[in-house]
C-alpha cells in the first residue's frame, strides 16, 4: 500500500511538474514574441500621435517617415468632427509621398468653449458618419460615391470597414479605413492615399499595416499610451502581428 503510494505521489509530482514547465514555456514564448513584434513596430512607426489624440484617448502610431501637419489637408468642416488630422512626408522622393487623414467623432467628447468675444464657428450639420467621410473622398479625391462598397478587413485585433478606389484626380491609391467602437462611442477614418510610385514599397505597405495593427481607442488606448500596446487577440490569438486565421486582411 505504502509503495503505491508512493508511486501515485511521484506520478502526481511529475504531472504536475511538467504542467508548470509547459505552461512557463509558452509564456516565456509569449513575452518574446511579443518583444519582436513591439520591435517590428519600432521599425516602421513614429511614436504615437499626442495632443488631441491624447486628449480623445486615440492611439494612432504613424509610419515613418510621417510628420503631422499644422493643418488639416482635406476639406474641413467646422462641427462635423471631434478630431482631423493629416500626416505626409516631409522629404518625399520623386514628391511621391505617403499621405494619412484622420477623422473622428466621439459621442461623448467635451465640447471647447468658445473664447470670451468671439463668435462660435458654424457648426456643419452632423449626418452618419459614414455618409459624411464618403462625402469627403467624393469631394477631396473624385470618388465615385455611388459605387463605394464597405468590406470587412482584420489588422490584428482591430476589426475595420475598408473602402479602396483609384482617385481619378490624381492616379492615387485610396485606402480608408472606418472603425467603430459603439461601447466607447468612437467613429474613426483613417484615409490613406498612397502614390503609385510607392505603393508596392515595403516600408509603406508594412508602415500601413502596422499602424493599423497597433491602433486604439479608449481602454485600449490607455494602455497602449502608458506602454502596454501589445494585446492578445480576442479569442486567444495574439502573437506575431497575425490577423484571426479566416479574417479579412486589411488589404
Amino acid at each position: 500500500m505504502k509503495r503505491f503510494l508512493a508511486l501515485s505521489l511521484g506520478a502526481s509530482l511529475v504531472l504536475l511538474f511538467g504542467c508548470g514547465y509547459a505552461s512557463y514555456n509558452k509564456r516565456l514564448e509569449k513575452t518574446l514574441e511579443d518583444l519582436k513584434y513591439r520591435q517590428t513596430l519600432d521599425q516602421y512607426l513614429n511614436p504615437p500621435a499626442q495632443d488631441k489624440f491624447k486628449e480623445m484617448n486615440i492611439f494612432l502610431r504613424p509610419p515613418k517617415p510621417l510628420v503631422q501637419t499644422r493643418e488639416f489637408q482635406l476639406t474641413s468642416s467646422p462641427g462635423l468632427y471631434d478630431l482631423e488630422a493629416s500626416f505626409s512626408d516631409p522629404q518625399p522622393k520623386g514628391g511621391a509621398g505617403l499621405r494619412l487623414h484622420v477623422l473622428a467623432r466621439r459621442k461623448t467628447a467635451a465640447k471647447k468653449a468658445t473664447p470670451k468675444g468671439e463668435a462660435p464657428a458654424p457648426a456643419a450639420a452632423r449626418g452618419p458618419f459614414k455618409d459624411n467621410v464618403f462625402e469627403l473622398l467624393g469631394n477631396d479625391f473624385g470618388a465615385p460615391v455611388a459605387e463605394l462598397k464597405l468590406q470587412d478587413a482584420k489588422a490584428r485585433k482591430n476589426d475595420f470597414k475598408r473602402v479602396q478606389f483609384t482617385s481619378p484626380t490624381s492616379g492615387d491609391t485610396i485606402r480608408a479605413f472606418l472603425y467603430n467602437n459603439m461601447r466607447e462611442n468612437y467613429d474613426v477614418a483613417l484615409i490613406w492615399d498612397v502614390p503609385k510610385a510607392i505603393e508596392k514599397e515595403t516600408a509603406a505597405t508594412n508602415g500601413i499595416r502596422y499602424s493599423l495593427e497597433s491602433f486604439a481607442v479608449g481602454i485600449g488606448a490607455t494602455r497602449s499610451f502608458a506602454g502596454g500596446g501589445v494585446e492578445e487577440e480576442e479569442g486567444g490569438g495574439g502573437g506575431g502581428g497575425k490577423g484571426a486565421e479566416g479574417a479579412a486582411s486589411p488589404f
